[in-house]
């Protein structure tokens, strides 16, 4: 398991602003299931693991980007 000191957890809001797209981009990407896990926080509040977003992130890479 991560070291707990590592492991940040940013919102939705957080997460956009993070990998630069749109709200309305992120709500089709969500829609089509194809965003990273969330993690339930509370009742109320989710959001995004920082090593999620990465992961999710480098599967999305193009071949041949630098």
């Amino acid at each position: 398991m991560d070291d707990l000191d590592s492991v940040r957890v940013l919102t939705r809001l957080q997460t956009i602003e993070a990998i630069g797209v749109g709200g309305r981009t992120w709500d089709r990407l969500e829609a089509a299931g194809d965003v990273p896990p969330k993690t339930r926080l509370s009742t109320g509040r989710v959001g995004y693991r920082r090593s999620d977003i990465k992961a999710w992130l480098n599967k999305r890479r193009e071949r041949g980007a630098a």
